[in-house]
């Protein structure tokens, strides 16, 4: 198992969340999410 706490847990969530409101609002979205995980 992989345990992160609740920092790790708030920002797998914000990713998340912002890959999931790009994807809605660009056609690119395997361009969205590849460059949220790099930032």
């Amino acid at each position: 198992k992989i345990f992160m706490g609740s920092t790790g847990a708030y920002f797998l969530g914000f990713t998340l969340a912002v890959v999931s409101i790009e994807g809605m609002f660009k056609s690119y979205t395997a361009i969205s999410i590849a460059r949220t995980f790099l930032l």
